[in-house]
């Protein structure tokens, strides 16, 4: 592995906890091998464009890096019903295409889920999502052949992290981003890997409830991967 750092980054307010503020450690990554992305994921590292993090606050432990177990993963009935409601979606995996159609939906996108008043030009959408190291697909969800939505996944020989997912808000009905997770979830199955990782994981702020959803599910905790059963 190439890289600067680690250093310390204070990034100033929480992005999940009003309340509180944020530090992490972070990695400059300019070259990495396969095996190398594997153990920043099982060390609980995410990543953004070149940049691998993991936070570091000293007085809080609320963000937990969470991961499926894809064999063992089974929907509960919500979320096959969402599976079932989606099946006229389209999915393909596809090399990673930042091009005008996935601006326009990560546009809309933000505007509607964070309310983001400026408009993202696709330099930031490449500094973000692009394929940096040779181990990153793109799935895309069509609808009667139009984009309706996207993930972008990290992969390793043993397993992959859905670094993110853009839908259009006007399908905010369906549940596409549980619908993705499962899509991750068989495609982990199909090519023969154990984990989907889902990144960060913080119990008090809803937008990150719904990876609690999905059972059983592990957690990273004192360094160590503890599995959490479904509540019976």
């Amino acid at each position: 592995m190439i890289f600067s750092g680690p250093f310390f980054a204070e990034h100033g307010r929480c992005p999940y906890l009003a309340d509180r503020d944020w530090s992490s450690v972070s990695l400059h990554v300019q070259q990495m091998a396969p095996r190398e992305l594997q153990d920043l994921l099982q060390s609980g590292f995410r990543r953004s464009g070149s940049e691998f993090y993991r936070p570091a606050c000293r007085q809080c432990r609320q963000c937990v890096p969470i991961r499926l177990p894809v064999q063992a993963f089974r929907a509960h009935k919500t979320q096959r019903r969402i599976w079932r409601r989606n099946q006229d979606l389209q999915v393909r995996q596809v090399p990673v295409r930042l091009n005008g159609s996935r601006l326009d939906l990560y546009r809309r996108f933000l505007a509607a889920r964070f309310d983001r008043v400026d408009s993202p030009g696709i330099e930031e959408l490449e500094a973000f999502l692009a394929d940096r190291f040779g181990s990153t697909v793109e799935m895309d969800y069509l609808l009667e052949g139009r984009l309706v939505a996207f993930g972008v996944l990290d992969v390793t020989p043993e397993a992959a992290s859905s670094v993110y997912f853009v839908h259009d808000p006007e399908m905010a009905s369906r549940r596409l981003g549980t619908f993705s997770v499962m899509q991750e979830v068989e495609w982990c199955r199909q090519t023969g890997r154990s984990h989907l990782y889902l990144g960060l994981w913080v119990r008090e702020c809803p937008a990150m409830a719904y990876k609690a959803w999905f059972h059983p599910h592990e957690l990273l905790v004192a360094g160590a991967w503890v599995r959490k059963p479904p509540v019976q």
